[in-house]
């Protein structure tokens, strides 16, 4: 639970950023931003998940159900060759790109 905070956090302020850098100074609302956040969020759990096969998928869903330490799914993922932190890079990168559009990416 408290990971999943910390990942809102981190993620609030990826999309703060962007948020400035599209409307430098400008007010936006609140519900944008929550928005957005779902968004990548989404983004990044799809680019992290999306090459998993169906019994990969239950395989994680037992783990995070029984042990869920950090070191047990990061193992999960590298043997499933995975590389998290590219997917979930490049899931950002594509996110910003679309979220500032034109001159702004």
């Amino acid at each position: 639970m408290e990971d999943d905070f910390i990942r809102q956090q981190e993620l609030g302020r990826f999309v703060d950023k962007l948020i400035e850098k599209k409307s430098p100074g400008q007010p936006v609302a609140n519900e944008v931003k929550i928005r957005a956040i779902q968004d990548l969020d989404e983004r990044i759990t799809n680019a992290v998940l999306g090459d998993l096969n169906t019994e990969q998928l239950q395989e994680l869903d037992a783990l995070v159900n029984s042990d869920g330490s950090e070191s047990t799914i990061q193992a999960f993922f590298d043997n499933a060759g995975i590389d998290t932190k590219q997917k979930i890079a490049e899931a950002m990168e594509t996110f910003s790109a679309e979220f500032l559009g034109g001159e702004n990416a």
